[in-house]
């Protein structure tokens, strides 16, 4: 029941506005930390005050780096073997399989974000806690 006295309304027992705000701000930029390529640069521009969305932000960093570089490399490397059929085949199939570890390992730590757990990747995990951000 809305209760508006003397311009004080308060809707009893639903919590202040700016508390409603700060969660719906966090469940938007959860879901946007994994976003490929650029979901941990928005998130932390918009919301880098929690921790648990911080370390995701940190592991969502390397994460996109690391594949980032893999894929500049490979790609380099097709551009290198314009004759050989054969090789560029097998580089573009490489290719297509990076891009979908990078997408499945994007959605397994939105997955772990959604339940609120701190899942920490094997190899990369480690070395995005020292990330000073």
């Amino acid at each position: 029941m809305l209760n508006c006295r003397a311009g004080d309304c308060t809707g009893g027992s639903n919590p202040p506005l700016s508390e409603e705000m700060n969660r719906i701000k966090n469940i938007i930029t959860s879901r946007c930390v994994y976003f490929p390529f650029i979901g941990w640069f928005i998130t932390l521009i918009i919301n880098h005050d929690d921790e648990l969305l911080l370390h995701h932000i940190k592991q969502s960093f390397a994460i996109a780096l690391v594949f980032t570089a893999g894929l500049i490399v490979l790609g380099f490397m097709l551009t290198l073997t314009q004759r050989d059929g054969f090789l560029r085949i097998v580089l573009t199939i490489i290719i297509y399989l990076v891009y979908l570890l990078y997408f499945a390992l994007s959605a397994v730590g939105t997955r772990a974000l959604f339940h609120s757990e701190r899942l920490v990747f094997p190899l990369i995990g480690g070395r995005a806690e020292k990330l000073n951000i």
